[in-house]
């Protein structure tokens, strides 16, 4: 999710980049595809912006995007990020003085340990709860 500003900037800094626009155009497969090429086998740093996902998902942030990334989305990039050579990660713009029942902290822990090559998910969340 791009603003005015930050397109400028990175079309001045030659940086290469997806926007939503390419993700509705090409699907996400093929965006992170290419992603995936852009990287290499370089070392990546991955800053993940929660305010990307829609505002369902992650309410809990200081701009709350209406048509934003699905949850599956939001997910499948963060799972596919995990398998390059991440060597630093952050999750940022997460607020959650401003979010809904933890969504949005529950989401970021799942994205963040899956930017990391692991697996965390609610269910499993559920079963070491007392809920049982």
């Amino acid at each position: 999710d791009i603003d005015i500003e930050e397109a400028h900037w990175l079309a001045e800094q030659k940086i290469t980049h997806a926007s939503m626009d390419g993700i509705l155009e090409q699907g996400i497969g093929t965006v992170m595809q290419q992603v995936a090429t852009w990287a290499g086998d370089r070392p990546v740093h991955v800053s993940y912006d929660i305010d990307a996902i829609d505002a369902q998902f992650a309410p809990g942030t200081g701009i709350q995007n209406a048509g934003g990334l699905t949850y599956r989305e939001a997910e499948y990039i963060a799972r596919k990020l995990g398998y390059l050579n991440p060597v630093a990660v952050d999750m940022v713009e997460v607020n959650p003085t401003r979010d809904v029942e933890g969504k949005t902290v529950r989401l970021a822990q799942e994205l963040t340990m899956k930017l990391l090559g692991g697996e965390w998910n609610s269910y499993q969340d559920y079963l070491r709860s007392d809920a049982l």
